[in-house]
């Protein structure tokens, strides 16, 4: 920043330089002397020079109120886009990085993110997960909520977008719980509305988006076939609860990425 600072401060001084050899010149059509060429290129020259150290490597991007990625704790300084910023809490203790919202003033929000998952499913005995690219791990189907997005909103973008599925005619998806647990993401602190969704057996799926796959496998092999480490984040947790509400007993836990999650769950 200072770099800039002196570089533009140069600038206008050189354009100074330059505005005053032309006034006393008298704007006629006088011959130039060797020794005033000379002057004037190495103006120039120096100039050019000016303008590369404020528009090349290493200048600041301008400030702007988009969301800035960044790590810290609460209390704590640090540099987002060039300039300080200060942490108003909401951000993990283990210092993981995360996205602030960053206005003008200079405050910035470090809140959880919010996201969608629904629990796709066919009669009692099915239900539709997605294989993820990155991981390669199994998941519900959902996604980050966008700015000025209702969670159903977000829930029928992301079915669209990751299954080619729409929210079947008369159907509402059903709340099945609040999923907020801190430590149910490894990428930061992120908040989840879940709901339940049914779809005909005859649905044909299409894998998008960031999806690898597309599956159906039986409700009753989470658990059993497939543990928590076959599935993304907390989603074992998460099936383990629809299958509990779903049959009315109790499922062996064993696995769960988190111990003794955190979470509100709806009544049926």
């Amino acid at each position: 920043m200072h770099r800039r600072r002196a570089a533009q401060a140069q600038l206008e001084q050189n354009a100074s330089r330059l505005c005053e050899s032309t006034s006393k010149r008298g704007g006629g059509d006088d011959p130039i002397s060797r020794r005033e060429l000379f002057a004037w290129s190495a103006l120039i020259i120096h100039s050019l020079l000016v303008i590369y150290l404020l528009l090349g490597p290493g200048a600041s991007p301008p400030v702007t109120s988009r969301p800035a990625f960044f790590k810290g704790q609460a209390g704590t300084r640090n540099v987002v886009h060039g300039h300080n910023k200060q942490w108003h809490g909401g951000h993990p203790a283990d210092d993981k990085t995360g996205s602030c919202w960053c206005g003008h003033d200079s405050y910035c929000m470090c809140n959880p993110s919010l996201a969608v998952d629904v629990v796709l499913t066919s009669g009692a005995d099915y239900v539709w997960l997605v294989r993820r690219k990155d991981t390669g791990q199994l998941a519900t189907v959902g996604g980050f909520v966008d700015v000025g997005e209702t969670t159903l909103g977000a829930l029928r973008r992301e079915l669209k977008e990751e299954t080619g599925l729409d929210v079947p005619a008369g159907e509402l998806p059903r709340l099945l719980g609040l999923y907020d647990d801190p430590r149910r993401d490894n990428r930061r602190h992120i908040a989840s509305a879940v709901f339940a969704l049914e779809i005909p057996e005859s649905s044909v799926a299409r894998a998008a988006d960031d999806v690898k796959d597309v599956v159906k496998i039986k409700l009753d092999e989470i658990g059993t076939k497939y543990s928590g480490n076959d599935l993304y984040a907390d989603h074992f947790t998460i099936l383990l609860d629809y299958k509990e509400q779903l049959r009315g007993s109790a499922s062996e836990r064993h696995g769960e990425v988190v111990a003794n999650p955190v979470r509100v769950k709806c009544v049926k």
